[in-house]
C-alpha cells in the first residue's frame, strides 16, 4: 500500500473546488497522506502533467479554453491507465464521458457519491502499485521490456 497519494483537481469554479478539496480532506484525514494541487483551468493542469502526473485526477467537463475532455485526452496520450474522476453539473454529459474511460463520474449535485468513490479508489491505486512491484525493466539493445516477474517460469 503506497502511504502518500498525489490528487490533482481542476475545476473553473472556485465553490465546487472548496466543496471537492473538503471531502477529500474528510475521506482521507488518517486514512492516507496525500498532496493536493488546484487548477484553475485544463491549461495550468496540462502543463504541470508535462513534468509531473499524478495518482488521480478530478476534473470538471465544462470550463472555458479548453474543456475536460479535452484536457483527459491529453492526459491519456502520455500516460496509460490515467484515474480520471470526472465532475459535472452538466448531466447530459455523463454518457460522452465514457469515451474517455473514466474512474469514476460525480454529479455536482450528488458530492454525495464521494463516499462511494473514494475506498475504491484508493483500493484500485494500492491494487496499482502492487502491480508494479512485480514488474521488472530489462533492457535490450533497442528497447526496454517490462516483465512480469510472476508470469516467468525459469531464465
Amino acid at each position: 500500500m503506497k502511504n502518500r497519494i498525489s490528487i490533482y483537481l481542476c475545476d473553473d469554479d472556485n465553490m465546487f473546488k472548496d466543496r471537492i478539496s473538503d471531502n477529500i480532506a474528510r475521506m482521507l484525514d488518517g486514512k492516507r497522506e496525500y498532496d493536493l494541487t488546484l487548477f484553475a483551468n485544463g491549461r495550468e493542469l496540462i502543463n504541470k502533467w508535462k513534468h509531473d502526473f499524478s495518482d488521480v485526477v478530478f476534473l470538471d467537463i465544462d470550463m472555458p479554453d479548453i474543456d475536460g475532455f479535452e484536457v483527459a485526452e491529453k492526459l491519456q496520450k502520455s500516460k496509460k491507465n490515467v484515474l480520471i474522476i470526472f465532475v459535472t453539473s452538466h448531466e447530459d454529459k455523463v454518457y460522452q464521458s465514457w469515451k474517455y474511460q473514466p474512474f469514476w463520474i460525480v454529479r455536482k449535485s450528488h458530492m454525495d457519491d464521494l463516499d462511494i468513490v473514494f475506498p475504491r479508489l484508493l483500493a484500485k491505486i494500492d491494487a496499482e502499485n502492487e502491480m508494479e512491484k512485480n514488474l521488472f525493466n530489462l533492457q535490450s539493445e533497442s528497447a526496454i521490456i517490462e516483465l512480469d516477474i510472476n508470469l516467468v517460469m525459469y531464465i
